[in-house]
């Protein structure tokens, strides 16, 4: 009985295989490097643009801007904070049963998330800036027909006086910072945000804390609510401002298109 012949590779096929190896091993190994240093310069890049983008909101072109939409989302929030903090003790004040407090309250609230999306709606289709002012104005009048409910009316006016105040207060709060959309390209749009709404805290702070001080000096409550009406008014006037002021920066900021962002170094990247 034949044992089987188990077939050798001829020594020419041993010597190809055993070349072939360095050089698979090789390209491997140059496309590991190329991958490293691609994502050694990607995020090179990243760092210089997180690092560039805050000096962006406050170069020559963009600093009035910056610091009239800073100043709008402070006295924004420094009423809509006052309002939120304050009122349930003001109506205790007034003698309101609590239900009522509660109610009025949590109508400031629902009046800002119902208006928010005819809000954005309105400032999608027409001048966002515009629209915002128009807003902010309307919410004067409402906070002045607040303070008059607060002696002249009952329990159901009040609470619907709350409401209409929302819409405006609580509205435009919600509303305001997509004004960033208008005035940077994306690329810093992200930092844009964060710092409005950072330097709006400090309006937020300090609105509850002067009307706490206003109260404890034996200020009214309609007079507080009055200048509340009035951080309102100013805040119109610095919309309106900022329209003009970020008119010839807005012609810079593309309108973006499907599939492409903006890039800070070539303009779009598609998607």
């Amino acid at each position: 009985m034949e044992t089987p012949r188990v077939s050798q590779p001829s020594s020419q096929t041993e010597r190809q295989s055993h070349q072939s190896l360095p050089s698979a091993t090789g390209s491997s190994t140059r496309r590991e490097h190329d991958f490293v240093l691609n994502e050694s310069q990607s995020a090179e890049k990243r760092r210089s643009e997180w690092t560039r983008a805050p000096l962006e909101l406050v170069d020559r072109r963009r600093l009035a801007s910056t610091v009239l939409l800073w100043i709008a989302v402070m006295l924004n929030l420094a009423v809509f904070y006052a309002v939120q903090s304050w009122l349930p003790k003001i109506l205790s004040r007034f003698n309101h049963i609590p239900s009522t407090a509660v109610a009025a309250t949590a109508a400031t609230t629902l009046g800002g998330i119902a208006a928010a999306a005819l809000i954005g709606t309105m400032m999608h289709k027409r001048s966002a800036f515009g629209m915002l002012g128009v807003v902010y104005l309307i919410g004067a009048v409402f906070i002045a027909g607040f303070a008059f409910a607060l002696t002249h009316a009952d329990d159901t006016l009040l609470v619907v006086a709350a409401f209409l105040t929302g819409t405006c207060v609580t509205g435009g709060q919600m509303s305001v910072i997509a004004l960033t959309t208008q005035l940077y390209p994306l690329w810093i749009r992200p930092t844009g945000v964060g710092w409005a709404l950072g330097v709006g805290r400090v309006g937020g702070i300090l609105g509850p804390l002067l009307v706490g001080f206003a109260l404890s000096d034996g200020v009214t409550a309609e007079t507080v609510f009055l200048v509340m009406g009035c951080g309102l008014l100013l805040a119109s006037a610095v919309v309106f401002g900022l329209s003009k002021a970020s008119a010839s920066i807005r012609l810079d900021v593309p309108a973006p298109q499907a599939g492409q962002l903006s890039s800070p170094t070539s303009g779009t990247v598609n998607g």
